[in-house]
């Protein structure tokens, strides 16, 4: 479980902080992009079973030999761009996902 956020610096960020509550819905919107969710829920009304949303964070870095050891072309880029990077994926459990897929 997530337990805090914080981006200091970036964009409108000069110091974010989002300390999420204990068992806090999966699909707050304040962490999931509101269309995304809205989506989801309309489809699941609709009688479909959507895979739940998920968030992706990538951050492509200048190619650069210090960068090498980051090297890989796993990324939501098609056709695949092989460069160093780091990404961060956030989805729901096994547990949430089975629960809500059943539910």
């Amino acid at each position: 479980m997530i337990t805090k956020i914080r981006i200091r610096g970036y964009r409108i960020y000069k110091d974010f902080l989002l300390k999420p509550n204990p068992g806090v819905n999966i699909l707050n919107p304040h962490w999931f992009n509101t269309d995304v969710v809205t989506e989801f829920l309309t489809l699941r009304r609709a009688g479909m079973k959507p895979a739940l949303p998920q968030i992706l964070i990538e951050l492509y870095l200048q190619n650069t030999d210090e960068l090498q050891g980051l090297l890989g072309a796993i990324n939501a880029d098609v056709p695949t761009n092989a460069c160093p990077g780091v990404f961060l994926s956030i989805s729901p459990t096994r547990s949430t996902r089975t629960n809500w897929m059943n539910g």
